[in-house]
């Protein structure tokens, strides 16, 4: 989240699931935005799936996903069942680990 637009927010992660091939995540996550933040046109969630490699010491960019704020809200509630891509350009902070 872009930091001069959501002060105070920080980024949240899932459980680990090791030694799994076929990891569930099946998580909830609460943000408390405010009425501006809320608003704002364009502004999204990026979801990103890394690997870790054996020894944990570097993780491997996998795929992404993002939903808008927009959609978010219209799903008042409901589980949403996201499709993940890789990106051709794999250089952003999101694909860099950090």
């Amino acid at each position: 989240m872009p930091t001069g637009r959501f002060n105070g927010l920080t980024p949240v992660k899932t459980a680990v699931h090791n030694k799994n091939c076929f990891p569930l995540y099946d998580e909830q996550f609460n943000f408390n935005l405010n009425s501006d933040q809320r608003v704002m046109e364009d502004s999204l969630v990026l979801f990103s799936v890394k690997d870790k490699d054996l020894f944990g010491m570097t993780s491997q960019y996998i795929a992404e996903c993002y939903i808008t704020f927009a959609d978010l809200t219209a799903s008042k509630g409901e589980q949403i069942i996201m499709s993940l891509s890789r990106p051709d350009i794999t250089d952003s902070i999101a694909c860099s680990g950090a």
